[in-house]
């Protein structure tokens, strides 16, 4: 097993258990509204989540976040309005109708005041929701939404859209669309493309009804939404890619106008900070965020072992790796322990403490110099969310240009009879 520094793309180990949804149809305010549920663990330690998806996707696109966070609660994503099993009434299209489902949906779940999660246009439906009715939600997450849109960049969103095509003759034909066209990375095509797609006599068209789809993007532009945003009053978190349309100025403009606001930049991410690139910090931060909104991180009636607490690990766990110590590393880990590697959202290894022996080795070969710092953690008692950054400089022996790696560790653990029994890791690579 190897935890190359490049991108892999593929599954975890054969015949492993993915975490399943079930599909519900149930009536909102007069629509009739489909949804995946992921019901979670008895004993959640996150507050239930509600994911929103973008504007030419449905819930399936979303499948990846939600298996990952409903190892920690329940999870709830819906088919907007018109996409997907939901119905397609003549009308009700901009974000604020849609925002108006989504509280329905969760009045009619009874859902506890649920963290709501936004994927761009989905994000938009989102803070409306939070603005219009923030006694029903805990907490938002906006990935890569910018609430401000001039009407030059609408033009050519709207254009884009109307444009698309509407069929492809070969799966091929297809990849390259989303390749070139909508410049995205080939593994976001291969995961998208099944759910946007189906086979047809004419090769493969839509699943969507592409005329709707514009009229969902039209009612939300060109838009500056400043004056919602400021009427959100949850706690947020605002994630932006490095190279996405989100810029800084516009995220920090975010982060003044909302009262309670986070914004973290995924780097090595275009406009999808949910797939691709990066998306591993991005499913940390929300991690992160889930922890810190849950009230201890611990489910109820939980009984805490020993007298340690999970951040005191963290210290020292940063010692070890600065001073690439791997028998302190490894005196931490319980001989029993499970660890399980994920890239990608998916899981490529999974075993025992041998696992763990393999990682320190490698890490330690590939960044014989890295300098390893904490970006964010977070902790109860018994479980522990932290995001490492590894950061080495090397000068070239041929130009005498200076190269620089990044590697940011997403790490999830949890103890048992002070150690930690249980271990996720995530590895993202920034180069520059």
């Amino acid at each position: 097993m190897s935890i190359s520094l490049q991108p892999e793309v593929g599954g975890g180990r054969r015949g492993r258990v993915r975490l399943q949804s079930v599909r519900r149809t149930i009536d909102v305010n007069g629509l009739r509204m489909s949804l995946l549920d992921w019901m979670g663990p008895e004993q959640p330690t996150i507050p239930p989540v509600v994911i929103l998806h973008g504007a030419l996707q449905s819930s399936e696109g979303m499948a990846n976040l939600a298996s990952h966070l409903s190892r920690r609660g329940r999870v709830i994503v819906p088919d907007l309005r018109g996409r997907g099993h939901t119905a397609q009434p003549a009308d009700g299209y901009d974000p604020g109708t849609m925002a108006g489902d989504v509280a329905g949906l969760i009045a009619a779940l009874d859902l506890d005041r649920p963290v709501v999660i936004g994927r761009l246009h989905g994000g938009v439906v989102a803070y409306h929701l939070a603005a219009r009715h923030p006694e029903a939600l805990s907490g938002l997450v906006l990935g890569g939404t910018s609430p401000e849109v001039t009407d030059g960049r609408a033009r050519q969103l709207i254009e884009a859209t109307r444009s698309l095509p509407r069929s492809f003759a070969t799966i091929e034909e297809a990849h390259a669309f989303y390749q070139m066209k909508l410049g995205l990375p080939l593994e976001r095509a291969l995961h998208d493309i099944p759910f946007d797609l189906k086979r047809s006599r004419a090769g493969y068209t839509w699943r969507y009804n592409l005329d709707l789809i514009a009229r969902i993007e039209e009612s939300a532009l060109p838009r500056s939404d400043w004056e919602v945003l400021a009427r959100v009053d949850v706690p947020t978190l605002v994630l932006r890619g490095q190279r996405s349309m989100l810029s800084s100025d516009v995220a920090d403009r975010m982060r003044e106008t909302i009262g309670d606001c986070t914004v973290q930049t995924i780097l090595a991410s275009g406009r999808d900070v949910f797939l691709g690139g990066g998306a591993e910090q991005a499913f940390a931060a929300i991690d992160l965020f889930l922890l810190r909104l849950s009230d201890t991180g611990v489910a109820t009636g939980t009984e805490l072992p020993g007298r340690s607490h999970a951040r005191s690990f963290v210290e020292p766990l940063l010692r070890a790796l600065n001073g690439r110590d791997a028998h302190a590393l490894r005196s931490m880990v319980a001989e029993d322990a499970v660890v399980e590697v994920v890239r990608d959202q998916r899981p490529v290894a999974v075993g025992g403490c041998d696992l763990i022996d393999e990682l320190i080795a490698e890490l330690f070969e590939q960044m014989p110099a890295a300098v390893f710092a904490i970006d964010r953690q977070l902790a109860s008692r018994r479980e522990a969310s932290v995001l490492l950054v590894a950061r080495s400089r090397s000068v070239s022996a041929t130009s005498g240009t200076r190269a620089g790696t990044s590697l940011a560790l997403s790490l999830w653990y949890e103890l048992g009879d002070a150690a930690i029994r249980t271990v996720r890791l995530q590895v993202a690579r920034v180069t520059g």
